[in-house]
């Protein structure tokens, strides 16, 4: 809900182009632990710059909302820059975002810090025919692995299969299937 005002508040204060299409996208995810579902919104400020918010809502209690400039330096790569607050005594967050999309390749790197301390989502992809990707993902916390996609027109199913190597690294353990994690999602884009 918020997302959506925040799309509202700059149409209105006329800071969007005049005819813009709000990109508005729902993520429900889960892994081994608890379902969380990210809203984000986007509206265009020029042919360069756009102004973005992610909302993260976590089923384990922890949430938080970043909202920034995003600007694309080239037809292929976007950079984003944001701040807000978490669902911790530190309340503050800063984000940072690269991403670059080309026919062959596609590559997201998210970076948050905050009271909370750092996470990190990597995702590298190839199309295999045009509406199905694969590739590698790694995510603080959720681990490192093979990542793949489908898409049908505007809805995105994605999953990941990952071994936690943070954890595996700092217990100094033998592997064993427990360090064995996942993603399933869904993407919808308005």
């Amino acid at each position: 809900m918020l997302t959506i005002l925040f799309v509202a508040l700059l149409s209105a204060v006329g800071l969007t182009q005049p005819s813009f299409t709000p990109d508005l996208s729902v993520v429900i995810k889960t892994d081994d632990t608890h379902a969380k579902m990210v809203l984000s919104a986007g509206a265009p400020l020029n042919d360069k710059w756009s102004a973005k918010c992610y909302i993260l809502l976590n089923g384990g209690g922890y949430s938080n909302m970043v909202c920034g400039p995003s600007i694309a330096v080239h037809e292929s790569w976007n950079f984003t820059v944001g701040a807000g607050v978490e669902t911790t005594d530190a309340y503050w967050i800063g984000m940072g975002m690269i991403s670059y999309s080309r026919k062959l390749v596609g590559y997201l790197m998210v970076e948050y810090g905050g009271g909370s301390g750092l996470w990190y989502k990597a995702v590298v992809t190839a199309p295999i025919p045009k509406n199905i990707r694969l590739g590698l993902m790694s995510s603080r916390y959720d681990g490192e692995g093979l990542y793949g996609q489908i898409g049908f027109g505007q809805v995105v199913v994605y999953t990941a299969i990952l071994f936690q190597t943070e954890e595996w690294m700092t217990e100094r353990t033998p592997p064993d299937a427990d360090m064995l994690t996942g993603n399933l999602g869904i993407k919808v884009t308005f």
